[in-house]
């Protein structure tokens, strides 16, 4: 079950590892700046908020 702060969950894969389909910096951006963007977001969103207690 998810519980607030919630986290990025690590990938599966190394960042390389999709090397035949795009490129290792793409997924690194995408992953690390853009996601993680999101799930900050996210929990800056629900902090404070009655929000908070339904998501433990």
């Amino acid at each position: 079950m998810l519980s607030f702060p919630y986290e990025r969950a690590e990938l599966p894969f190394g960042l390389q590892d999709l090397e035949l389909y795009m490129h290792a910096k793409t997924v690194d951006i995408h992953y690390n700046k853009h996601h993680k963007s999101y799930i900050d977001k996210l929990n800056s969103s629900i902090s404070e908020t009655d929000l908070e207690k339904y998501s433990s």
